[in-house]
């Protein structure tokens, strides 16, 4: 019997360093990054791991962007996104801005 181990990396070069979402809204931390096998996302913020099961304002979308809802102004800061796809770990960080009202 053989295998096929299909390994494709995550590229984060691309993703926006500096977001900004509008207070009041519902709004998103875009990371856009997909990949097969499906990548895994962990998201902190202030490098604090944040959890969209016991927070219902975040959700983790299929691209690994941060849905936030309601976004209030303390939701500025700087946010991490760990991305692990089989072996590779790769990480970026995004500077928030929460703009508005």
């Amino acid at each position: 019997m053989a295998f096929i181990i299909l390994f494709i990396s995550v590229n984060i070069d691309q993703v926006d360093k500096t977001q900004h979402i509008r207070i009041g809204n519902v709004d998103t931390i875009k990371l856009g990054i997909s990949g097969y096998p499906k990548p895994t996302y962990t998201w902190k913020k202030d490098n604090k791991v944040l959890n969209p099961a016991s927070n219902r304002r975040l959700s983790v979308l299929d691209d690994g962007s941060l849905k936030i809802d309601k976004v209030v102004k303390s939701d500025r800061g700087n946010y991490t996104c760990v991305v692990k796809q089989v072996a590779v770990e790769e990480d970026t960080t995004i500077e928030v801005y929460a703009v508005g009202k």
